[in-house]
């Protein structure tokens, strides 16, 4: 048994050695980031993510604090990576097979992949 199965039995480690939430394609840096950027609670990430468990996101968070130091300069160096990355344009195959813009693609891609979601949530 791993030592990140044995201390955080809903989380788990891909093949690249990343943190995830077992079970999900969900990254532990993804809802580390949106906690720490956008402030949100164990509550709100399990509303804006309901396929999550209450455990799962409770281990998320742990992990995260666990390891946070390493985690926020892992988020900080990303930045300059993201950067590039919105820069880029898809191939034009690739936009027609999606049927969108390029534009849109680019943005698309680089919301859901390269950094965690900027979700407009409704006023209470």
């Amino acid at each position: 048994m791993s030592t990140t199965a044995a201390q955080y039995p809903h989380l788990a480690m891909d093949a690249r050695g990343r943190a995830i939430v077992a079970g999900t394609r969900y990254k532990i840096i993804h809802l580390a980031g949106e906690h720490y950027h956008y402030g949100w609670s164990a509550e709100e990430l399990l509303e804006q993510h309901p396929d999550l468990r209450p455990e799962q996101v409770y281990a998320a968070l742990t992990y995260f604090y666990d390891h946070r130091d390493a985690m926020i300069r892992e988020m900080h160096a990303a930045g300059p990576a993201i950067d590039e990355l919105a820069g880029r344009r898809p191939s034009r195959r690739i936009a027609r097979a999606v049927g969108w813009a390029a534009n849109a693609v680019s943005l698309a891609l680089y919301m859901d992949v390269h950094i965690p979601r900027a979700i407009t949530r409704s006023p209470r």
